[in-house]
């Protein structure tokens, strides 16, 4: 996963934000135009996005640039919020928000603070497979089960109805081997037959299609006379 972090915010704190981030040797830009930000965060590798809750980035508020961009990614964001708003925190979360800062910035310890929860949420994201509604992201590898589409860093790769549903199949599976026998009654449909080499096809297309994903190829791991594991690093 990248290591870069996306600040959207208008106000004079998003410097200070920015600087207290770069000091802890995080890799920080900033983006003051809200729609801007949202296409920035949509097609860029990104490690976490901080939205301003408080106020319209370029004419978007924060929520509505949450909902934006978690309609099409799973992109980790922390909401940042210079009032303490119940409600407004509430919808934020459960429209995807990661996490929800409330308290006035800057101040030393909001700084250690939001330091703090920058670094849970990459510890909580930074591996493994993250599930939202119908979408699941591994690395920069974004399934979205509702229009069906794969894409890695942004960009949308074409895959059969086969290769979609294994792929789909061995994320929700993530860390666990998925035996060819269930691949064959899940995936093809039918029983295994031992002789036919279609599940070996799917998984060497996919490795091919995913091979410019980080680690993408490389974490369907075949498990001899067992199965296929995607491996969570």
């Amino acid at each position: 996963m990248a290591n870069d972090i996306l600040v959207i915010m208008q106000s004079a704190d998003a410097e200070d934000l920015t600087r207290s981030l770069q000091d802890e040797g995080f890799v920080v830009e900033r983006e003051t135009d809200g729609l801007t930000g949202i296409e920035r965060a949509l097609s860029e590798n990104l490690a976490l996005v901080i939205l301003d809750a408080s106020q319209a980035a370029g004419g978007i508020s924060g929520i509505q640039s949450l909902r934006r961009i978690r309609e099409r990614s799973l992109v980790p964001v922390l909401m940042v919020s210079a009032e303490i708003n119940d409600a407004e925190r509430i919808l934020a979360l459960e429209l995807g928000a990661d996490d929800y800062l409330s308290a006035p910035y800057p101040h030393k310890l909001l700084a250690q603070e939001l330091i703090a929860r920058v670094r849970a949420i990459l510890r909580r994201t930074g591996a493994g497979v993250s599930v939202f509604r119908h979408m699941l992201r591994a690395g920069d590898i974004e399934l979205n089960k509702l229009r069906r589409t794969v894409s890695k860093s942004g960009v949308e790769i074409e895959m059969t109805t086969a290769e979609f549903d294994l792929l789909e199949l061995l994320l929700k599976r993530a860390g666990q081997v998925v035996a060819r026998e269930e691949i064959a009654r899940l995936i093809l449909g039918r029983p295994l037959n031992y002789n036919d080499r279609s599940i070996d096809m799917h998984v060497s297309n996919l490795r091919r299609k995913l091979s410019g994903a980080q680690d993408g190829a490389g974490r369907i791991k075949a498990i001899r006379g067992v199965g296929y594991s995607f491996t969570i690093l």
